[in-house]
């Protein structure tokens, strides 16, 4: 997959990411969502610090067992621990993990 192809797709969920408020009171519920009231503390500082990582050209191509993919899966893995999240499945060595 290219390049352009990767963007695509990150800038397609980071749209649904932030349209995510207006399809829960689509949805007729007038008390705020968890869904939304997380979506609501995605900034768009937020959002291009972490397009910006994962489009780098450092990433290259993060096609599946490439060593470029294992960074990408890393840095969103990371992301993960520090919003205190606990992963639920083990991992590489039997350690805790996400992916």
């Amino acid at each position: 997959m290219t390049r352009f192809a990767y963007l695509a797709s990150t800038l397609f969920v980071a749209g649904l990411l932030i349209s995510a408020p207006s399809f829960a009171q689509l949805a007729g519920n007038n008390a705020p969502s968890a869904a939304t009231t997380f979506a609501e503390t995605i900034t768009p500082a937020d959002l291009r610090k972490h397009l910006t990582i994962l489009t780098n050209d450092n990433m290259e191509d993060r096609e599946t067992g490439t060593r470029s993919q294992e960074k990408a899966a890393t840095n969103i893995a990371g992301q993960m621990t520090d919003l205190g999240l606990t992963s639920i499945v083990p991992g590489a060595g039997g350690k805790p993990g996400y992916l």
